[in-house]
C-alpha cells in the first residue's frame, strides 16, 4: 500500500449548490470478490454546502500499480464528475457515509481504452 498526497482539487457546482473537493488518495491493491487483486486508489472526498461538509471515500480502479501521473489526474477528474453526476441525479450525501462509492469500471473494448461504462 502506498499513501500519496497528490494535490487538492476543488470544483463548485452552481446547479446543485455543492462543492466537491478531493484532498488526497491512498494507492493500494484491493482484493476483489473472486480473490484476485486490482490496483486502485481510494480518494478522500469532501462534499460541501454553505452549511455542512460530508466526507466520503470514492474508489477508482487503475490500469496498473505503477500508474502514471496522467492516469491519476484522469482518475481525479473522473471522481469529481462521478460525484457531480450523482448529485445532479438527486443523490444526497450522508454524514457519516455508509459505504465506499466505486466508480464504474473502465472499458478496454470497442469504444477504446479508458472509456467508463
Amino acid at each position: 500500500m502506498k499513501f500519496q498526497k497528490l494535490f487538492s482539487k476543488t470544483e463548485p457546482d452552481s446547479i446543485t449548490g455543492y462543492e466537491v473537493e478531493i484532498k488526497e488518495g491512498l494507492f493500494a491493491s484491493f482484493i476483489m470478490a473472486g480473490g484476485e487483486s486490482r490496483p486502485g486508489v481510494d480518494w478522500a472526498v469532501k462534499i460541501k454546502t454553505k452549511e455542512k461538509e460530508y466526507p466520503l471515500v470514492v474508489r477508482d480502479f487503475l490500469s496498473s500499480q505503477e500508474s502514471t501521473e496522467k492516469e491519476r489526474e484522469e482518475s481525479t477528474v473522473a471522481t469529481i464528475r462521478f460525484i457531480k453526476a450523482k448529485l445532479k441525479e438527486g443523490w444526497i450525501p450522508e454524514s457519516p457515509p455508509k459505504s465506499i462509492l466505486t466508480l464504474p469500471q473502465k472499458k478496454t473494448e470497442p469504444d477504446g481504452p479508458g472509456q467508463r461504462r
